[in-house]
């Protein structure tokens, strides 16, 4: 585990996220059409209602919100917290004080609530589980440091069932433990890997509706599904950037209807149950609708979407109408058609042609060819295919095709350029080429022979 110093604070953080964190400066995500911002609270600061970046949230079905944070006084003493907020981020109760159990905390971390209105948060630097009603009042605790049963090498992510029963991401021991709701272990499963069932730095779980456990491997890059006994059900990468390369998610919530919510690389992503991608909003920055390095999500009965702006430290909220949705990793290509290129014949020439995206996503392994006709053949020796590589949406790249010819015949012929992509329809054009006549142009030389 690494540790980063930011603003005061000590907080468990990925080596990637630092890279996601570079890569999502520049970029920028299409926003659905049916998830709205709503409103944010917070600041930066120790004060009831600030943040010193959240680390993670939880809402009950009513909307009330639940956020742990890290903070440090003026003079550098840990002031670790949970604040609990109204749906519209009114300030309500706050607890918590520097402690190592019975109510106080060294690194809150994970949160989550029960079907009853209780609250589990995690301890990461001490290993420990701790359950309080809905207002801090203390009830139990559990765990402690090891890889045995009910022991953790740094807890994060948690998350409760219908039944109260309690799933623990065993962070440092790459597995999930599940407890009753007062702290007996019932269960657990994974191990270091790459494989189905296995993990690769897991951070945040979330269960839905029908006892299904969704959790957020991290280092893999992926989600993985499973049921509440921990069979491995399915598993899907989660779009990076452009839904170009894999993204490494850091929260992870469902909805009543089962549907799955992502955080990514300063986006959200929401899926179907089965991993079907159906939207995503955000792009780097501090605007609404903004984030940097977002971590940690949840979701309330009224369609509500809650975010944890850990850069910005603030929680954001968002409301979900529901499809139709845009399509969130259409890329589409357009050829824009060239001028008529005129070449002699039996030398080459070059057709310049600029290819663009006009979808909302990035269109991979993009390649343009000019396939010969039978007839432009007899002219056209060959036109060698152009690599584009990889266009982000909206934007355009120029390619070049290199025609040569031969000295068999002129006249104008019509080529299809057609450009293709790994991810998206193909596209076409026609270009016009023209070749002219290969006989020497003007006069030759002067005959010299016979004159005196």
């Amino acid at each position: 585990m690494f540790l980063l110093e930011a603003g005061g604070v000590s907080r468990p953080v990925r080596l990637i996220l630092l890279a996601a964190a570079l890569v999502g400066a520049a970029y920028a995500s299409t926003a659905s059409a049916s998830v709205t911002y709503v409103t944010q609270w917070g600041s930066h600061g120790t004060d009831n209602g600030q943040f010193v970046g959240p680390t993670d949230l939880a809402a009950n079905p009513g909307g009330t919100v639940f956020v742990s944070d890290l903070a440090k006084d003026a003079l550098g003493f840990p002031i670790p917290r949970i604040q609990k907020f109204s749906p519209d981020g009114d300030f309500l109760h706050i607890w918590g004080f520097a402690g190592g159990g019975l109510g106080g905390f060294q690194s809150p971390g994970g949160i989550a609530t029960g079907p009853s209105g209780e609250v589990y948060i995690g301890d990461y630097s001490v290993n420990l589980i701790q359950k309080f009603d809905s207002n801090g009042n203390f009830q139990t605790e559990w765990g402690q440091s090891g890889s045995n049963e009910s022991q953790f090498a740094a807890p994060q992510g948690i998350a409760t069932d219908s039944s109260g029963r309690v799933y623990v991401v065993d962070y440092g021991n790459a597995r999930i433990q599940k407890f009753s709701p007062d702290g007996a272990f019932l269960d657990q499963w994974g191990s270091f890997g790459t494989g189905n069932g296995q993990f690769l730095s897991p951070s945040w779980i979330a269960t839905g509706p029908s006892g299904r456990v969704y959790v957020a491997d991290s280092g893999n890059s992926r989600v993985q599904k499973f049921n509440s006994d921990g069979a491995f059900l399915r598993k899907w990468q989660t779009p990076g950037p452009g839904a170009g390369a894999p993204d490494y998610p850091q929260g992870v919530a469902t909805d009543q209807s089962g549907n799955v919510y992502v955080v990514g690389t300063n986006s959200i992503q929401k899926y179907t149950s089965n991993g079907s991608l159906l939207t995503r909003w955000g792009s780097w920055g501090k605007g609404d609708g903004q984030f940097r390095n977002p971590q940690g999500i949840a979701t309330d009965s009224s369609g509500n979407i809650y975010v944890g702006d850990s850069g910005n430290s603030r929680i954001q909220k968002f409301h979900d109408s529901g499809p139709p949705y845009p399509d969130p990793r259409a890329a589409r290509l357009k050829v824009v058609r060239p001028a008529t290129t005129k070449i002699r014949g039996g030398r080459s020439a070059r057709i310049n042609v600029r290819v663009r995206n006009t979808g909302s996503s990035l269109a991979n392994q993009v390649k343009l060819c000019a396939p010969l006709s039978d007839r432009a053949r007899r002219s056209i020796r060959n036109i060698r295919c152009a690599g584009i590589g990889s266009i982000d949406a909206g934007k355009r790249k120029r390619a070049t095709l290199r025609v040569r010819t031969r000295c068999e015949a002129q006249g104008k012929f019509k080529l299809k350029l057609k450009a293709t992509a790994a991810n998206t329809d193909s596209a076409s054009t026609r270009a016009t080429v023209r070749i002219t006549s290969c006989r020497p142009e003007g006069r030759g030389p002067i005959p010299t022979e016979g004159l005196g």
